[in-house]
């Protein structure tokens, strides 16, 4: 799963990395966590949108049903869960990360890690989003970072792990083409290409 990430990519890395024609403003993160405002890309090549992490399908009537949303979507389900089976056909989103944290338990204390790109400060979760509308017509965008079995090198920290696209499959994944593209993106990361290391158990507040 994923339950806080970091972004620190700065605004031109992000712009290159993803071609993008309008730029942003945003200040580096080192503690995303769920019902907070994450900046995300649409439609490749074009901007950066802002969506509050956690999922609400369009059904909800009111934010006290699911106060957080959806912060994850298990891959496996996605085809067949009525939450996410029209946004995977229509709104499918790339959520920007330099990272995420996972726990262990160590002695009954809780040890934060960090889990990265080796070469890069910058990629993709796929995602997914939604635009749910209050009951008083207030619009909000909303979305949730796509899960996936994790490699056996990562179990020590979870059995699963977002799943994380690089600029070629971050294009593939917007154009909607199967779910074969989260399966492959996942295949390809390494004990190598990884990289994990403990942080301040600060991040436990």
């Amino acid at each position: 799963m994923c339950g806080r990430f970091a972004l620190y990519a700065t605004e031109a890395e992000i712009l290159q990395h993803f071609q993008l024609q309008a730029g942003f403003s945003m200040r580096p993160r080192y503690n995303i966590a769920p019902t907070q405002t994450v900046p995300v890309i649409m439609q490749w090549g074009t901007q950066v949108d802002f969506c509050r992490w956690g999922f609400i399908a369009p059904w909800v009537k009111s934010l006290d049903e699911t106060p957080a949303g959806h912060t994850n979507a298990r891959q496996e389900t996605l085809e067949h869960k009525p939450t996410f089976k029209g946004a995977l056909k229509k709104q499918r989103c790339l959520i920007l990360a330099s990272g995420y944290y996972e726990w262990c338990n160590f002695a009954g204390k809780k040890q934060p890690y960090f889990v990265y790109l080796k070469e890069s400060p910058l990629f993709a979760f796929a995602g997914l989003w939604s635009r749910w509308i209050s009951a008083q017509g207030l619009e909000i965008n909303t979305c949730t970072i796509i899960t996936t079995a994790a490699p056996t090198f990562l179990h020590k920290l979870h059995e699963r792990m977002p799943v994380i696209l690089n600029a070629q499959s971050s294009r593939r994944w917007l154009a909607k083409e199967s779910l074969d593209e989260l399966k492959s993106a996942s295949a390809t990361l390494t004990q190598e290409s990884l990289g994990v290391h403990p942080v301040s158990t600060q991040m436990n507040n």
